[in-house]
């Protein structure tokens, strides 16, 4: 299991990005981490949050499975988003746009 933490300075929010496991590695961390059972049988990724703590299943592969990152990080901003009252609208799809590309930057 891999880990890797992404920082947003303006929300001041992380999002620990996991890969590198099963979803059953993926669901057991869930539990030990934050003592709540999961279940995402035939699931290829997951975005988890609570209590604003978020984190990003991203792959069984040791390599971060890059398209399934995209979609978790897009089910994670739009979180953030109604987090902080930023409804997801056209109108603010520039904060939707900053704020992806801030966590996405971190990955490459």
């Amino acid at each position: 299991m891999k880990k890797k933490k992404l920082y947003n300075k303006t929300y001041d929010k992380t999002i620990l990005v996991v890969y590198g496991c099963d979803n059953k590695s993926f669901c057991r961390f869930i539990k030990n981490k934050y003592k709540e059972d999961i279940d995402i049988a035939n699931a290829k990724g997951c975005f988890y949050d609570k209590n604003s703590k978020m984190v990003i299943w991203a792959g069984e592969k040791n390599k971060l499975d890059m398209s399934i990152f995209v979609h978790e990080l897009c089910h994670a901003c739009f979180y953030l988003l109604r987090y902080v009252s930023i409804p997801a609208r056209k109108e603010n799809d520039e904060a939707f746009a900053y704020l992806f590309e801030s966590f996405y930057s971190q990955i490459k």
